[in-house]
This record gives structure tokens, sequence and C-alpha cells, in this order.
């Protein structure tokens, strides 16, 4: 079975992040893989080792692997990196110089995956920690036909009847419980598993494995009818005005929820 983890290089949170322009940001912050896509990655080769335990049990031959795949510049062969340092065993990198919408990623994503073999099942992050959209996921699932979930915490395989079973976080720490037939494309959520992170072997294994590079034209998908575009990126700058609330103590309360009602809106 081929494992595909769909991966995302994004920007660290706890960098200091500048624009170059109104819809770029400054090329020299630090970017990384895409933290949810870790839970992704730690949950396909998780699902590998069951896959193989099961296939010697039975005595035949197992051919299953993890393959990561990314779009993006160059650089972002860094992030393929580290995921094979969590336990992949190949990558693909789709180039291009563009930001992406998701609309065209799901269409680049699906036809990278195609030319490279048949999914058994696809893994993703639940979301991009920079877009936030929650909509890759969903688009490549509809291309392929496909079913979907997002935000998975908990995965039993069923390879017997040929699926999954799921359960998603929702609201309110609600939960709810799907059985998806093989193939489906699943966003993992944090709580799915404790991320796999390398060992300096592991770093060092992983700059030997292979990562094919492949450009965006290359796969020559047909240009969507619909899109979307960042009409400007702004740095969110938090304003706070210290201001002192005199009286004695019953008026202080009184001030004080005053504000957190009308200002803050939280009460």
């Amino acid at each position: 079975m081929k494992i595909y983890v769909c991966v995302k290089h994004v920007p660290d949170s706890a960098a200091n992040i500048a624009l170059k322009d109104s819809k770029h940001i400054d090329d020299n912050v630090t970017l990384l893989l895409n933290p949810y896509d870790e839970y992704a990655v730690t949950e396909a080769v998780s699902f590998k080792k069951y896959l193989n335990e099961k296939t010697s049990l039975c005595g035949t031959d197992d051919d299953t692997e993890v393959i990561v795949v990314s779009l993006g510049k160059k650089d972002a062969e860094k992030t393929l990196r580290s995921a094979m340092a969590m336990g992949a065993d190949r990558g693909i990198l789709i180039e291009t110089e563009k930001i992406e919408d998701s609309i065209t990623t799901a269409r680049l994503l699906k036809a990278a995956i195609e030319k490279d073999g048949v999914p058994g099942i696809i893994f993703t992050g639940r979301e991009s920690i920079d877009m936030a959209g929650m909509q890759t996921m969903f688009r490549l699932g509809a291309n392929f036909g496909f079913p979907v979930a997002n935000n998975v915490v908990k995965f039993t395989p069923d390879i017997t009847n040929n699926s999954v079973e799921v359960e998603t976080l929702t609201e309110a720490s609600g939960r709810d419980l799907y059985q998806l037939s093989l193939p489906c494309v699943l966003g993992a959520g944090r709580g799915l598993n404790s991320p796999a992170y390398p060992t300096f072997p592991d770093v060092v294994k992983a700059k030997k494995k292979q990562i094919l590079s492949v450009s965006k034209n290359e796969l020559n998908i047909d240009k969507p009818q619909a899109s979307t575009e960042i009409i400007e990126l702004k740095l969110f700058a938090g304003k706070r005005t210290p201001e002192e609330i005199k009286g004695d103590l019953s008026q202080k309360i009184t001030s004080l929820v005053k504000i957190l009602k009308e200002e803050a809106k939280i009460i």
C-alpha cells in the first residue's frame, strides 16, 4: 500500500515575522514542517508498521511505503527531509514560486500523487498554521472521489473490511465516530498521537532518502474556474492602553465589570 502524507512548509510560529511587501512575508523567516502535519506523518508511519506486521503474520510480501508530498519553493525540501527523518520513506516536491490557493493546491497534489502511484490512504494535518483554511484536504478528497474526515484524534484500521474507523473532535469537545472505506483522506488533529521526533541518526539517514522534484507546469492540471487570492497581508499589532481604575473597592469592581462587559465583551 502507498501511504501519502501531504505536508506544508510554514513560518515558525515563534519567529519574528516581517513583511517584504503587501502580499509576501520576508523570506528570511524560519520555515518548518507544519505542526499538525507532524501528527499526520507519525500516524502514517505507525500505520505502515501495523500493515507490515499484518502481512508478516500472513506470510505475504509487503511493499508498503510512506511518501510525503509538498508544494512550494526549493527550500521546502527541508520540510520533506524533516518528515523523512520522522520515518517517511521518500518525498515528492511540487516546485512553484507562487503562493497557490487551496483549489490549485489540491489539484496539484492529486496530479503528483496519481503520477507516482495509487494511494491506499492520504493523511494531512487538520490545517496549516499560516492560512488555517481547512480546505485542502476536503478539495483533495473531492477531486479523488474519496471520503474525508478532519481533526481526527483516534484512528483504528480494519484491513479485513478495507476500512478505517476514526473519531473526530468537534466544537465544545464533542466527538463524532465515522467508518470510512479505503482509500480516504484524513486530517490529523492534536491528540491523535505523540509526534515521533527524530534522533540524530534519523536525520542523517533522511539526507540519503530520495526526493523527486517536479515543476508545477509538468503536472499540466486544468485551470480551475474559481480561485482565491491574497489581497493584502497586515501584521497584527495589539494596542494596549493601560488605565488605572480608581475609587474604593466597590467602585473598582463596578468599573472592572463594566469594562469587561462593554469594552472587552467577555462577560
